[in-house]
């Protein structure tokens, strides 16, 4: 709980700016975001025009571990393909906009 409470903190204080030049999205949520989905090496490769908050709150050219900068689960082998990318993928396909996903 406490590393969410400062998850969130950190997030609205610094997420305002971001707004401004991303659509931004929170993809949060337990077995949902989890990120079980096997990865291709064609997932590894960054995706046009969606980014993922870094873990010092700056954009990140995401791939398909959308995961990878979670505070739940560290290791990077843990992080599979989940439903957030594809979803922005779409989103930036049909407004031109990047997209900034927070992914947790």
């Amino acid at each position: 709980m406490k590393r969410l409470l400062i998850f969130y903190l950190a997030l609205c204080a610094g997420i305002g700016a971001l707004a401004q030049d991303y659509d931004v999205f929170l993809c949060i949520g337990q077995s949902n975001m989890a990120g079980r989905g096997e990865l291709t090496p064609e997932d590894l490769q960054p995706v046009d025009g969606v980014f993922l908050l870094g873990p010092d709150g700056t954009p990140v050219p995401a791939t398909g571990q959308a995961n990878l900068y979670s505070t739940i689960r560290k290791r990077a082998n843990l992080q599979g393909y989940n439903l957030s990318i594809p979803f922005a993928k779409r989103v930036h396909a049909e407004t031109g906009r990047p997209v900034l996903l927070v992914v947790n």
